[in-house]
């Protein structure tokens, strides 16, 4: 059972993160400062770095935050439907996938935020490649179409994630609707498969 103190301190972290959130969000990677948090969280600087010592520390928390919500959004769609078994259910989990990565606006806005920041930091581009690399084998992992071979697997998982993450940057400046571009990368999937 969680004691008051505990309470509290989840509390305290959560508001430093929200307000680390919203001020990167707002003003970008160069806009955030551990004093800045503090401020909006009305908290003394120390404090804030009682709970994250650095600003890398504080961008990894709220980075895994939305990882882990990526990763509950992905697993329940397979907790719902199973693994991939046909072309029917990869139409579907394409179709799944691209919507969501416009039907959440925010995490999209966060994970462009953290890509800015990973290509000058080597420790938050390697946070974020392990969670690439997690989604890919979480993806990988439940395709189980007939008549395709390992390498083929790894294809569609690699076009999946790959055309996801770019269309929740692009997908509202392509020509058509969310309808054409999930028929266009359906196609493209198509494709591969017929010719493995």
């Amino acid at each position: 059972m969680a004691t008051a103190k505990n309470r509290i301190t989840g509390d305290t972290r959560q508001r430093i993160m929200d307000c680390a959130l919203h001020i990167l969000m707002e003003s970008g990677d160069g806009g955030l400062t551990m004093r800045q948090v503090a401020e909006k969280a009305g908290l003394s600087l120390s404090n804030v770095q009682y709970y994250f010592s650095r600003k890398n520390d504080l961008l990894r928390a709220i980075a895994a935050y939305y990882f882990d919500d990526c990763r509950t959004i992905l697993e329940g769609y397979f907790a719902k439907t199973g693994r991939i078994t046909d072309r029917r259910g990869l139409d579907a989990f394409t179709a799944f996938l691209m919507n969501a990565s416009l039907d959440f606006p925010e995490m999209c806005q966060v994970f462009r935020e953290l890509w800015a920041i990973a290509s000058r930091d080597d420790e938050i581009a390697g946070f974020l490649a392990d969670y690439y690399g997690r989604m890919f084998d979480t993806i990988h992992e439940n395709i189980d179409l007939p008549d395709t071979d390992a390498e083929t697997r790894k294809d569609i998982a690699s076009i999946l994630l790959m055309v996801v993450e770019g269309f929740s940057i692009v997908g509202p400046a392509l020509p058509g609707d969310r309808e054409v571009s999930i028929a266009r990368v359906t196609r493209l999937l198509t494709a591969r498969l017929d010719a493995a």
